[in-house]
């Protein structure tokens, strides 16, 4: 079991609530990751209470708490120090992308993010959620995929 930013335990059961989850792979005081931050809280708030969002940091919770906060991230910040979750999706730098249906199953991963990767999983996440594509502000998101440093 993992603990989140304020060392609360997140695990598996949190991921098969009926709702798909969108995680997002997050390597501490990477350049990419807080770049790429403010367009993931976009799409996150955009579906509101129909899809659920989870960051997961390479990092301790006062790392992860602190990460939270500077970047304004609106969902909670699963720990993971030694970066075995993104491991086991075979992702391999952050910025990096899962979605997870309301069951658990993964639907797709993607190894970096780009405006069409947003695209795409607003689309899934839109279906799986049955609440629709959501418009949010993906103006920032590079054209070409784009992931940041290794885990």
């Amino acid at each position: 079991m993992l603990v989140d930013q304020d060392s609360r335990q997140i695990g598996t059961p949190d991921l098969k609530k009926g709702k798909p989850s969108v995680l997002v792979f997050i390597k501490d005081e990477c350049p990419c990751s807080i770049e790429a931050q403010p367009i993931f809280n976009s799409i996150a708030k955009a579906f509101g209470g129909d899809a659920q969002f989870f960051g997961v940091i390479d990092a301790l919770p006062q790392a992860a708490a602190h990460y939270a906060q500077a970047n304004v991230v609106p969902y909670p910040i699963i720990c993971d120090p030694k970066a075995s979750l993104p491991k086991s999706f075979k992702l391999v730098a952050s910025a990096s992308i899962a979605l997870v249906d309301g069951n658990g199953s993964v639907v797709k991963a993607w190894p970096g993010y780009s405006r069409d990767v947003l695209r795409q999983l607003n689309l899934l996440l839109g279906t799986l959620s049955k609440a629709g594509p959501k418009e949010f502000d993906d103006s920032d998101a590079p054209k070409e995929m784009t992931a940041g440093c290794t885990f």
